[in-house]
């Protein structure tokens, strides 16, 4: 087939090429195939498919950077965005489970986050990869651009989340205060998760130390205690006890309104 190749037309030495890379890979092992792919890319060098099926070779024989290689010669070549992003998405996957490398796997999650504006899934992955690796600078930004893309109830559980990071990791509960407020606005309706996201806030605006705010957080929180029978036997008495006690000396010390 060489010989016969060498001697032919150019579109016909590309169909010999083709024929002799699909018999070597299919009875004697990808591989074997290596030598007709190189020789198809002396015929077709800007030809990106090429570069994909020699990854695929490197990738299965275990040669994890040499198929890093060619995807990174296939990037050059792509035109298509949705083709780039999911060329990223594979070299960001190949990075992480293959070669263990999570900062290089986020770099290339980043890359195709910036293709792709933002998807969910790609913020995802990042979001996974920073708490993995404990970023929670960097965390916090993936967070905020996953959040932006959800409204109300649906994204009360990455607030929660996002909030927790910036009062505990990042001890900057102020930056939290948006995102507890979105929450209660959200669970408004429902007694029990009212509560529950008011508690949240409360404690971001305790540490803020936003007294007028916590007073009136506070006063909604007793008052739904009060009013749901349920929640009022639910609650210790000690808690409500205090929330009475500290409203009182917030308002009467920190406030300067006793009344």
């Amino acid at each position: 087939l060489y010989i016969e190749a060498a001697n032919a037309s150019p579109e016909q030495r590309i169909r010999l090429l083709e024929e002799a890379a699909e018999v070597a890979w299919s009875r004697v092992n990808p591989d074997a195939s290596l030598p007709w792919l190189a020789r198809l890319r002396d015929e077709r060098p800007e030809d990106p498919e090429l570069l994909g099926r020699l990854a695929e070779v490197h990738r299965r024989a275990g040669r994890f950077e040499a198929a890093l290689r060619a995807y990174d010669e296939e990037l050059e070549l792509l035109i298509d965005s949705e083709q780039k992003y999911k060329l990223h998405v594979q070299r960001a996957r190949l990075l992480e489970r293959e070669l263990h490398a999570p900062g290089r796997a986020i770099s290339a999650y980043l890359q195709a986050a910036e293709t792709a504006d933002n998807d969910s899934e790609t913020l995802a992955e990042l979001d996974r990869l920073y708490d993995t690796m404990e970023r929670p600078f960097e965390r916090a930004k993936i967070l905020e651009a996953r959040v932006a893309k959800l409204d109300g109830a649906e994204g009360i559980e990455l607030r929660q989340t996002l909030a927790t990071l910036y009062c505990i990791s990042l001890s900057k509960p102020e930056l939290a205060l948006p995102h507890l407020e979105a929450n209660v606005a959200a669970s408004v309706g429902n007694a029990a998760e009212e509560l529950q996201y008011l508690g949240a806030l409360d404690a971001a605006l305790r540490a803020s130390r936003r007294h007028d705010d916590w007073a009136r957080i506070a006063e909604r929180e007793l008052e739904l205690i009060e009013s749901d029978e349920e929640i009022r036997d639910a609650t210790p008495c000690e808690y409500r006890n205090f929330l009475r006690e500290e409203l009182a000396r917030t308002c009467d010390v920190l406030l300067g309104a006793p009344d």
